[in-house]
């Protein structure tokens, strides 16, 4: 049997996205059998909602390409004293 203790590496984990197949498997066997780990899952899972970014927009992604260009440009020219 799985205890909370166990399972605790998972959660974290899980909440940053990093858990493999195996290790789901476990923490879902131990989240359908312990109320107090499911619940702080769903808590981890409710915070990272909220601060999590959403995708750029166009304005964004055409901010980055101009600073891409900018920084190569820059990197092309010699280095002058002033």
């Amino acid at each position: 049997m799985t205890t909370c203790l166990d399972v605790q590496p998972l959660l974290q984990e899980r909440a940053g996205g990093t858990l493999g197949a195996a290790g789901a498997a476990r923490l879902d066997v131990h989240l359908a059998a312990c109320p107090a780990c499911r619940a702080e899952a769903d808590a981890d899972a409710e915070v990272l909602s909220l601060v999590r970014l959403p995708p750029p927009g166009e304005g964004e992604r055409a901010a980055l390409v101009r600073l891409a260009e900018a920084l190569q440009e820059g990197q092309r020219r010699p280095f002058r004293r002033r």
